[in-house]
């Protein structure tokens, strides 16, 4: 049987409003807007979501 985290359920729903853009440089930035100050960067769009996962 996996173990199962409150959290992890907590951070999924707050990640499912996430918002990204393409930046000029063509890497991505993220932010999870029900929080002013949690913000990803990341040369691709799933390294971004990673960072704003793991923060």
């Amino acid at each position: 049987m996996a173990t199962k985290y409150i959290l992890t359920d907590y951070v999924c729903a707050a990640m499912s409003k996430d918002i990204y853009e393409k930046i000029e440089d063509g890497t991505y930035a993220g932010k999870i807007s029900a929080y002013k100050a949690v913000v990803g960067f990341g040369k691709h769009l799933e390294e971004c979501r990673a960072e704003l996962q793991f923060t």
